[in-house]
């Protein structure tokens, strides 16, 4: 066997979370990150993940992956997870410290009513729950099964609902009907929802409390991690455990910080699963030290970048735009996006082009552009989304990007 030797870096070189040290000279030993990635000497060091040309890779020996992944992510960037099951472990003891953070521990029985992808929902929120003890039934949200999935919430006497703010609003819905048609009780056994995966408005939360007679929380998740939770305390700002993720944010100027007002970065300790530089998450907040009467937390602000978020979990990403926009060239160059998010969990999605291509009207370009994705014509034929083509001959003429996103309003 031929000795390999290792380069332990200095660790005073290391300005960052108290695990820097750890993961930048991991980094180095397992040439985590090559090629257009610079040198890492410390945390410093490490780059922004969408300034990159390529995604970094490995050049060293992987250990076996549980699963693997493929995600656009918030920003629109297009990456493949794999996730070992160290990684694994370490996601689902991350939501689980969240979960306890929030009230959730071995007495209670949670419904999960989330997508099953392995982002903000499903398969680890169900395991995270698992882990803390509590009786979990996991349900997905496709909207015929809803109904079911609220009347056994209501047979199993469950006290913890965990669910994005569109389907909440959808069940609730349901929950009415079936009380005027007598087949739901007049009373829930509920006594909280955590709200994950889409930013929800007071009103919403405020209907959902009177309505229900719950307390409402919200988890902030963001691509492939559930980065923190709702303080109880002081709701609408969010904390998080620095033993998971290091938050930090670039400012308009390019620089990054710890506090401030900027677009939303993270770092994870998690040993293989990408990524494990900086990265951008499509997010803008105010990144607030910790004081003598308040820890560390952050407010987030609004959704930024080459994506936008629709109900139920469903993300419209950049390449997928990018697709749509190809199709209709060389005569449409230029796709406008607006998501338009209104109270009660709905959405109007307005897509404009600066010409419609030959053989091709209005009506048959929302057809072609819901042929791109189930789950966006899921959700359009669920109700959850409204969505209408414009013309607007003029639409990049001043110059600007070819896909122009904007995301306004809240669920």
């Amino acid at each position: 066997m031929v000795a390999t030797k290792t380069k332990i870096l200095p660790a005073t070189r290391c300005h960052g979370p108290s695990w820097a040290g750890e993961v930048v000279a991991r980094m180095e030993v397992n040439k985590r990150s090559v090629r257009d990635t610079p040198r890492v000497d410390c945390w410093a060091d490490l780059p922004v993940m969408t300034h990159l040309p390529l995604l970094p890779r490995w050049l060293g020996e992987r250990t076996p992956f549980k699963r693997i992944y493929l995600s656009s992510g918030t920003s629109g960037t297009p990456k493949r997870i794999p996730f070992s099951d160290r990684d694994w472990r370490e996601m689902v003891a991350c939501r689980a410290d969240c979960l306890t953070a929030l009230g959730i521990d071995h007495t209670s029985r949670a419904v999960v009513v989330t997508p099953f992808s392995p982002w903000f929902s499903g398969d680890n929120l169900s395991e995270a729950l698992t882990t803390i003890g509590a009786s979990v039934f996991a349900a997905g949200a496709y909207r015929p099964h809803l109904s079911s999935a609220l009347a056994i919430l209501h047979k199993l006497a469950s006290d913890t609902l965990i669910t994005l703010p569109s389907t909440a609003m959808t069940l609730l819905g349901i929950l009415e009907e079936g009380r005027v048609m007598g087949v739901l009780p007049p009373r829930s056994p509920l006594r909280r929802v955590i709200l994950v995966g889409e930013q929800a408005s007071e009103k919403l939360r405020a209907t959902l409390e009177n309505q229900w007679g719950v307390t409402t929380h919200m988890l902030f998740a963001a691509s492939e991690a559930v980065i923190g939770h709702e303080d109880p305390v002081h709701p609408g700002s969010y904390r998080w455990n620095r033993q998971w993720v290091h938050l930090e944010v670039k400012r308009d100027d390019g620089s990054i910080h710890e506090s401030g007002e900027g677009e939303l970065l993270v770092s994870r300790r998690w040993s293989e699963a990408s990524p494990v530089v900086r990265y951008a998450l499509g997010d803008r907040v105010v990144m607030r030290p910790a004081t003598t009467d308040r820890p560390e937390h952050f407010i987030h602000l609004y959704r930024q970048g080459q994506a936008c978020q629709l109900p139920a979990g469903v993300t419209i990403d950049f390449p997928l735009l990018e697709r749509f926009l190809e199709s209709l060239r060389p005569s449409t160059t230029t796709l406008g996006v607006q998501a338009i998010h209104h109270e009660g969990g709905y959405t109007n999605l307005v897509l404009t082009v600066n010409h419609i291509p030959d053989g091709h009207s209005l009506d048959s370009l929302a057809e072609h552009f819901t042929g791109f994705s189930m789950d966006i014509a899921d959700v359009i034929a669920s109700g959850f989304v409204t969505l209408r083509i414009t013309l607007d001959p003029t639409l990049g003429t001043a110059g600007g990007k070819a896909i122009q996103v904007r995301e306004t309003g809240s669920w």
